[in-house]
């Protein structure tokens, strides 16, 4: 490992092993600063971590992430591994948005393997559970999977789309995406205004302007 991530990783396990929420966010942080092996690195952590402490849906979650970025990097193996490691942490697991995005890539592979019909189920499934759960992410995700699968199925069945339900999704979705994004601008003001003004230490030279 190199890099100041990887430093604080090093650092912060050696004072005291971090739990697996802050593991997370130092694999969030790695992968901001494009140091990619510290990245997944931490977010393997994060998801044993994540199991060991009995919280399972999380753990799916960073095995998903983890399933994606080995897919990216042509590894099929290990992102078919993770992958099916998620799936076993959600057996059981009551109802949740991870459920959705799991059904989001079992549709993509279905596109993937030109299985149209399993493709729209897979999309209109993470999408219901999308909104269910408030994931307006995934909704976008799972729409534009749907809608072009159903595109894909109209081509080759002369079946008729509504565009105009189309688009008052889209809008749909981007209004509560915008509504989302106001409420966590809002949040963190009032975070700000709680901490109070920044006390800021003079520098040297200040220091010396005042003894003048």
């Amino acid at each position: 490992h190199t890099g100041l991530v990887a430093d604080l990783d090093l650092g912060a396990e050696m004072r005291e092993p971090l739990g697996p929420a802050d593991t997370e966010l130092l694999a969030e942080s790695a992968r901001w600063a494009r140091e990619y092996q510290v990245f997944l690195g931490a977010l393997e952590q994060a998801e044993v971590r994540y199991e060991r402490a009995g919280a399972p849906e999380e753990a799916a979650r960073a095995a998903l992430v983890l399933s994606r970025e080995h897919y990216v990097r042509n590894r099929l193996a290990e992102a078919g591994g993770w992958l099916g490691r998620a799936a076993r942490l959600l057996d059981g697991v009551p109802e949740c948005a991870t459920h959705g995005r799991l059904s989001w890539i079992y549709g993509r592979a279905a596109w993937a393997g030109d299985d149209i019909d399993e493709a729209l189920k897979r999309a209109r499934e993470a999408g219901e559970i999308a909104r269910r759960f408030g994931d307006v992410d995934l909704e976008a995700l799972a729409l534009g999977d749907e809608l072009g699968d159903r595109d894909s199925r109209d081509s080759r069945d002369s079946h008729p789309e509504d565009g105009g339900e189309r688009l008052d999704r889209r809008i749909a979705i981007e209004r509560r995406r915008r509504d989302r994004d106001r409420d966590a601008e809002a949040e963190d003001r009032e975070e700000e205004l709680a901490a109070g003004p920044i006390e800021r230490e003079p520098d040297h030279g200040e220091q010396q302007d005042r003894r003048v």
